[in-house]
């Protein structure tokens, strides 16, 4: 009798979300400064 095939990978393998885990980020700190210049009254390009 025939076993049958197991296709899935390795069980130590990560997946590879770590660059958009560091844009999100970026992109989440981006925002927040903008938040606290805007609330400041920071002048800036949107004037």
């Amino acid at each position: 009798m025939p076993k049958a095939f197991r296709a899935s990978s390795p069980a130590t393998r990560k997946p590879d979300n770590s660059p958009l885990v560091t844009i999100a980020l970026f992109c989440g700190i981006g925002l927040l400064v903008s938040l606290v210049a805007m609330m400041a009254g920071v002048q800036g390009a949107w004037n």
